[in-house]
């Protein structure tokens, strides 16, 4: 007879991994057939806030710094309990959340069991892609398999409010082809009547995070939160806005880092349709609140701290199509922080709560 071997495939990001042991011997009859296997994934609450019932089950890349995420390890069925092990060849660290303050490098699953969810905090970031291991071992120190390889990630976020996209900004192109701006220009922006629903006054910023390690290849997706808004007719206040998610669309960021460890987002807030308010004067407050997380837009672990920014507009619609107002100090413009929401940008006015 022959012995059959549990097929994995390399290529799969998922890990899935196998050991045969001990192969049947024809010398020893009552040799018997053992196989165990397992596979390694991130285990992601994609409700936000997390609800604890809906989860999508990725491959494992990284783990956010300072941050507890649930990883998924799946087992052949195995009579004796699987120890693992987390384990770093670079500056990256990490350590099973297990309840202590100091958390553990080891964790243990007992005999058994065919999956179990566990905690793991990133530490320390990596300074090289890969550089910690996932590995798991029977209680005779046998390997299973190969560990799995990850990194402990951290992002650090910024902007530009002048200037040009940058060059590493794989959304370069379409920023200037759909935009209607016509260029890569960032900045306070006009977009003529020409350009259809996109025809406005608008603050053009990109949103940069730096990536550590900077040879990180996982998707990192920078979110954004309206936290309130402002809409006035020149000096008559018209509504405000709550907080609501507003995250740009995938068309509008880069979320693989660049070969020089940068992920985008690009944004345009300001006035849109200028065409329906024609004659009128149109003021935007805008204070938004940006952050990143690996994996997936559903996922809501930061791996960034949060950066806030406001935008600022007058818009006047004519007959030649929408120009800036500059009758405010101060206006038409966006940055870090945040702004009042008054019409004046100091009065408390309908101010808003979070620029005091």
């Amino acid at each position: 007879g022959s012995a059959g071997l549990l097929k994995t495939d390399s290529a799969q990001l998922t890990g899935e991994l196998a050991l045969v042991w001990p192969v049947p011997s024809f010398a020893d009859p009552e040799q018997t057939f053992r196989a165990i296997s397992f596979s390694v994934q991130k285990h992601i609450d994609t409700d936000d806030p997390p609800q604890g019932s809906n989860f999508k089950n990725v491959p494992l890349l990284g783990i956010a710094m300072s941050q507890t995420e649930s990883v998924l390890v799946k087992l052949l069925p195995e009579s004796s309990p699987v120890t693992l092990t987390l384990s770093s060849s670079g500056t990256g660290a990490a350590n099973f959340d297990d309840g202590s303050a100091q958390g553990s490098a080891t964790i243990t699953i007992p005999a058994n069991v065919r999956q179990q969810v566990v905690s793991v905090k990133g530490l320390i970031a990596s300074d090289k892609a890969d550089d910690l291991a996932l590995s798991a071992k029977l209680p005779d120190q046998t390997m299973i398999g190969t560990p799995q390889k990850f990194s402990v990630v951290t992002v650090t976020l910024r902007m530009n409010t002048t200037g040009n996209v940058s060059p590493d900004n794989t959304t370069r192109a379409d920023y200037i082809r759909f935009s209607g701006v016509g260029s890569d220009t960032l900045g306070p922006v006009v977009i003529p009547f020409s350009a259809g629903s996109l025809s406005g006054c608008r603050t053009a910023v990109e949103l940069i995070g730096d990536v550590t390690p900077k040879d990180f290849k996982g998707s990192i997706i920078l979110k954004r939160t309206l936290l309130e808004a402002s809409d006035w007719s020149a000096t008559a206040f018209i509504q405000s806005f709550p907080q609501k998610p507003d995250t740009s669309f995938p068309d509008d960021r880069d979320d693989t880092p660049s070969s020089q460890g940068h992920v985008f987002d690009l944004d345009l807030p300001g006035l849109s349709n200028a065409s329906l308010f024609f004659g009128l004067t149109r003021r935007f407050r805008q204070n938004f609140s940006e952050y990143a997380v690996l994996d997936l837009e559903q996922n809501s672990v930061p791996v960034s701290g949060a950066f806030s920014w406001y935008s600022r507009t007058s818009c006047l619609v004519g007959r030649n199509g929408p120009q800036f107002l500059h009758d405010v100090p101060g206006d038409n413009q966006a940055g870090p922080g945040c702004t009042k929401l008054s019409f004046d940008l100091v009065s408390a006015d309908h101010a808003g709560t979070v620029c005091q």
